[in-house]
């Protein structure tokens, strides 16, 4: 269902994730719901140059499964034997990644045209693993655990690189750049202009806010969102060129969770209360934009584990 947009110089009235409402925006987007037919649950969690669109789904028969969304067209990818599959990235040549649950744990896996690859971190320790990005080179990122802690990795041509400064690498596109999160630090996440380089911090410079990002594009274009404790709303945003541009859904915890190079995204509610979307930008208006430390020498507190509001992934 397209959703007919109005825009009045920052605001913008959508119907997605329940009823009709008027939003805060500082960018304009046109919005689209995406629900997989016969699902309780819709999660897209990345998208294309394409607009082809990956994420999982829940159905009252049971455990998640994946889905490709080509033009409307929904086709669930389940690996074989597999208890639950997640998909959470797609290159421009169709290859997906994601992760699978079985009897001996969660795994990560690369989908090539239908043949899929378990892609598992080798390290000495090392258990569940999860793939979260690829880019058109076929350089993938994500997360593998050792006991309860997490790290992030590369992994191309099949050797694996860990990056044990950040929890996990969420997003990587065609320059090699990637986005990362550290799950001590609720305020920031990590940007590295390669997959050998120093993570450099960008913090949010409010107090009080948890900021999650998931994917990045050729632009260097960063989406993800933040939300505050005791507060029910979320503001989603895009990063670019060092500053915040906000998307605001009130009274609902809303995530961007993907974006290509278009600067489509797509996301959706963290309770799935109504649906998932996508968001094509509009023209857009002056944006209100916050300055940002970023790679600053700033002491940062030590925060509680971070609790993602995002839907789960499979650990």
């Amino acid at each position: 269902m397209k959703i007919t947009p109005f825009v009045t110089l920052g605001f913008l009235g959508i119907s997605v994730c329940g009823a009709p409402k008027t939003v805060f925006a500082d960018v304009a987007y046109s919005f689209t719901t995406i629900a997989v037919p016969g699902s309780t649950d819709t999660y897209p969690t990345g998208i294309n140059d394409s607009g082809q669109i990956v994420g999982y789904y829940y159905s009252a028969s049971g455990g998640g499964q994946g889905f490709l969304d080509t033009g409307g067209t929904f086709t669930t990818i389940d690996v074989p034997g597999a208890s639950h599959t997640q998909l959470f990235g797609i290159n421009n040549s169709g290859q997906i990644v994601g992760a699978f649950s079985d009897a001996t744990g969660t795994h990560g896996f690369l989908d090539s045209g239908g043949v899929f690859s378990t892609i598992q971190a080798p390290f000495t320790g090392a258990g569940n693993t999860l793939a979260f990005g690829i880019n058109d080179a076929g350089q993938i990122v994500g997360q593998y655990f050792e006991g309860r802690s997490s790290y992030g990795f590369v992994y191309s041509g099949g050797l694996f690189q860990p990056i044990p400064s950040v929890a996990e690498a969420d997003g990587i596109n065609d320059n090699g750049e990637i986005v990362a999160s550290d799950d001590m630090d609720n305020n920031v996440f990590y940007i590295l202009s390669s997959p050998g380089a120093v993570p450099q911090p960008v913090l949010y410079p409010g107090e009080g806010y948890y900021l999650y990002a998931h994917g990045i594009n050729n632009s260097g274009q960063i989406v993800g969102s933040t939300f505050t404790s005791g507060i029910p709303a979320s503001e989603d945003f895009v990063y670019s060129g060092g500053a915040f541009t906000f998307i605001f859904f009130p009274s609902f915890d809303t995530s961007f969770t993907g974006i290509n190079n278009s600067g489509q995204v797509v996301g959706c509610c963290s309770f799935n209360v109504g649906g998932a979307f996508l968001g094509t930008p509009l023209a857009v208006p002056e944006p209100r934009t916050v300055p940002v430390l970023a790679g600053s020498l700033v002491a940062l507190l030590a925060l509680a584990r971070r609790r993602k509001r995002a839907p789960a992934k499979l650990r």
